[in-house]
């Protein structure tokens, strides 16, 4: 969004303001840092279709993290991985033909609605509902799923995920940015900066605070993390949550290596490096990687110190403002 922009009622400029206003929605009421435009000329206040958007996805997010009800994200997901399309999905549900499909497009559900999505998340819960569907003898579809979710089950059971390295693990909120831990992103991202910065540049200090930056500002812009990551308040500033374990997993998957390089003064330092070469528009959005590409702008050549001096300057806001807290994303990230 820019900060500065004509005013449509006079000759002027107008200057994005963001103020902390309260909203109703749903017989709810939220806090949200408003977006809107002043003129320096002639004092008008007006809006944007790009600030309303952001001011209204903050309700948004409150209102489905207060009810849990799922999120986009979320609701795309379940449905994929058990290989159904969307109008079967709510036939499966009782939603209703378009249903699923609307909840997919942003729609919000009850939270009624919401619960019985969350519920099928479980692999167990959604074949109970598959074997109920009064069509099985007869839906291809139906009995694919079936054997699909039946397989899904016995993997679970035989190679547990060991990626769970968030203590919000797929619950999307305001200490994640209202988006699910995507490991597949974080692997991107990390490939994207290793290759994008100075090879000498590229130890984990500035890789920690390159996805800082990365999801905060996307948050700032769109209202939501790009990777689902948690970040804790450090000394040295914000870093992600179990940040070594998700090093180690993409470590032993060959995704990246940890080299060491000797310094004048005879001491080591840690470079991460990797052998992989995957470009951002396999798995990002043109939002996403419009972050990813200002980030990179702005970071790519700088040490890691300035980067350190940077988020350690911002007096980050956490849950109880001490050491090790998580922190979140909507008292801060507009800041």
């Amino acid at each position: 969004m820019k900060d500065r922009i004509e005013c449509p009622f006079g000759e002027g400029e107008a200057v994005l303001k963001k103020e902390p206003r309260s909203l109703s929605y749903r017989k709810y009421e939220f806090t949200v840092i408003a977006h809107y435009y002043k003129c320096e000329d002639c004092g008008e206040e007006f809006t944007t279709n790009e600030a309303d958007h952001i001011t209204l996805i903050q309700v948004h997010n409150q209102y489905r993290e207060r009810n849990g009800i799922p999120f986009v994200e979320e609701i795309r997901d379940i449905r994929e991985k058990y290989g159904l399309s969307a109008s079967k999905m709510s036939e499966v549900l009782r939603l209703g033909e378009n249903g699923y499909g609307n909840y997919e497009k942003g729609e919000i559900p009850t939270p009624a609605i919401g619960a019985l999505i969350k519920t099928a998340e479980r692999p167990e819960n959604f074949l109970s509902l598959l074997k109920s569907h009064n069509l099985i003898k007869n839906d291809k579809a139906i009995i694919k799923a079936i054997s699909h979710v039946e397989h899904m089950i016995r993997e679970e059971r035989d190679n547990p995920d060991h990626f769970n390295i968030s203590v919000n693990f797929g619950i999307p909120n305001n200490f994640t940015g209202y988006s699910m831990l995507n490991r597949s992103k974080i692997k991107h991202l990390l490939i994207h900066y290793i290759h994008e910065c100075k090879d000498e540049y590229n130890d984990k200090l500035k890789l920690i605070k390159l996805l800082f930056f990365t999801d905060f500002s996307h948050y700032r812009n769109f209202g939501h993390s790009v990777s689902g990551l948690s970040y804790q308040k450090k000394n040295f500033g914000p870093m992600p949550y179990c940040f070594d374990t998700i090093l180690n997993y993409f470590e032993q998957q060959d995704i990246i290596y940890q080299d060491w390089e000797i310094l004048v003064d005879g001491k080591a330092r840690e470079i991460i490096r990797t052998h992989r070469n995957i470009k951002t528009n396999e798995v990002f959005n043109e939002e996403e990687k419009s972050t990813i590409d200002l980030v990179t702008g702005y970071y790519k050549n700088s040490p890691t110190e300035d980067l350190v001096k940077k988020s350690t300057e911002l007096n980050l806001k956490s849950s109880n403002d001490t050491e090790n807290d998580l922190i979140g994303f909507q008292e801060n990230a507009f800041a």
